[in-house]
């Protein structure tokens, strides 16, 4: 069957059909491509792993409502709604305002496939720009439009625009986006799936659904249930926590309420931190005190490191990295050829470079010859 497919999309694509579909996505992708640069609390592995976790729980029928009242107001579906929502989080997170989500389409809008049989799967990556001072009413028309968009231009495949746009591939991500948003709707059910769903409570919290597979950094899942929504984050376990993951569907939960009671707020000013979150931040990550011996220097203190945690990262810029032994090791390569050159105790020593981990070994190689 994935023949079949494959051969009538060559089909397509030699007789010409699909030149608006490419030359829309081309214009979509056009420019420097975002990567969406969420936090961790890991560091990235040099190679993609497909090492998943997933978590989920129900968000119930009330909170959803107030996003279906808005949505209907705007003429969205609930999908672009939940996108927005998603957006406005990582925009909270990363301040970027040129985002790239993929999200799954299946469809059989030529009559070409008709009569066929056989399961059709496209992706369709959904790149939205906007400004942190648009308010989410202006954020989810802009989604609106961007979907559907892509909707008109689905049949364009979306391996051959990641071929078309000779990306710069990186050892350690997915091409063209790193999150993909879902949703089913389950209204279709049979009565007696409908009644069995109807038993299920809404959950009280995070449910644990333990190890899997993950294709992306992040893939959220939404499914309707006769408590609300079902949210579903499946996630690399090598790039995020299960703890950070939590944080996450907290903060989108605050993120919804905040923009479904001030949809004409700007999105960099919705609240999506609760009190307690905020009390914890302003007191608890702020007592920053350490005590440290006044006879230990920073050499000291980073060789200390060397010496008892040699493989953990001391320093880290763009997708490179330091070991404390690597850092330890290049810094006193090039104190001992400092020494060769003169350089001792009361020297001055300017370092003229761009910031990156070059300057962390000048800096602390300086830092050694001092001592001496």
């Amino acid at each position: 069957m994935s023949a079949c497919i494959a051969a009538w999309q060559q089909q397509q694509l030699s007789e010409g059909r699909w030149k608006e579909h490419r030359e829309y996505w081309l214009r979509q992708m056009d420019g420097e491509i975002p990567v969406l640069q969420l936090p961790s609390d890991k560091v990235r592995p040099s190679m993609l792993t497909y090492d998943g976790y997933s978590l989920s729980v129900v968000i119930g029928t009330d909170r959803v409502a107030g996003l279906q009242r808005l949505c209907r107001e705007a003429k969205s579906s609930l999908f672009m709604g939940l996108t927005s929502v998603w957006m406005t989080v990582f925009h909270a997170y990363t301040g970027q305002e040129d985002i790239i989500i993929g999200t799954p389409i299946a469809g059989r809008e030529h009559e070409e496939l008709q009569d066929q049989v056989g399961f059709y799967l496209n992706t369709l990556a959904l790149r939205v720009r906007f400004s942190g001072e648009d308010s989410f009413i202006q954020l989810l028309e802009n989604v609106r439009g961007v979907t559907l968009a892509a909707y008109e231009h689905q049949s364009f495949p979306f391996d051959r625009l990641v071929s078309e746009l000779a990306l710069k591939r990186e050892t350690n991500r997915s091409p063209l986006f790193d999150v993909m948003i879902g949703s089913q709707n389950q209204q279709a059910a049979s009565r007696e799936q409908r009644e069995t769903t109807a038993a299920i409570p809404e959950l009280p919290g995070i449910v644990d659904e333990g190890k899997g597979l993950s294709k992306f950094d992040l893939s959220i899942d939404f499914s309707e249930t006769a408590g609300g929504l079902r949210l579903r984050m499946n996630f690399n376990s090598d790039v995020f926590s299960p703890a950070f993951i939590e944080r996450m569907i907290f903060h989108y939960i605050n993120m919804l309420d905040s923009v479904v009671d001030h949809p004409g707020v700007a999105i960099n000013r919705q609240e999506y931190v609760d009190v307690a979150e905020k009390n914890r931040l302003m007191k608890n990550f702020n007592s920053t005190g350490v005590g440290h011996s006044m006879d230990r220097t920073l050499v000291d203190l980073i060789e200390d490191q060397a010496r008892l945690h040699p493989e953990y990262m001391a320093a880290i810029h763009e997708d490179a990295n330091l070991s404390y032994a690597a850092l330890s090791g290049r810094s006193n390569d090039l104190a001992v050829k400092l020494r060769s050159a003169g350089i001792g105790e009361g020297c001055f020593v300017p370092v003229i470079m761009s910031r990156g981990l070059d300057y962390v070994v000048a800096f602390l190689a300086v830092l050694k010859v001092g001592e001496e």
